[in-house]
């Protein structure tokens, strides 16, 4: 009788030190998974910066092609104007030596 308490103790000893290492396991099962979910967000908000980053400069560079765009026509139409004021300055410089010859020639 006294053997079989004796056991039965021993096996109670064993479930639980069996418990307290299943606990110890699941809670450093748990740790371990939390940590990878930090990282893991921790890498994917990283990832999401980096993406918002690069679009912050695709868009940039985009404004600045249609800012360059932009400086390009301008550019244009300003040569275009002063091509258009050079040509009207000469016709109206003729037109004046002209009137200037005609009133001559009426002295």
């Amino acid at each position: 009788m006294e053997e079989r308490i004796k056991k039965i103790i021993e096996i109670d000893k064993e479930a639980i030190n069996y418990q307290k290492i299943k606990k110890e396991i699941v809670k450093a099962k748990r740790q371990e998974l939390e940590k990878e979910i930090r990282d893991t967000i921790e890498k994917n908000e990283e990832l999401i910066e980096a993406e918002k980053q690069k679009i912050r400069e695709e868009e940039m560079a985009s404004v600045k092609d249609e800012i360059s765009q932009f400086k390009e026509r301008a550019e244009k139409k300003l040569q275009e104007d002063r091509d258009l004021f050079s040509k009207i300055k000469e016709e109206l410089e003729v037109a004046a030596f002209k009137k200037l010859i005609e009133d001559f020639q009426e002295v």
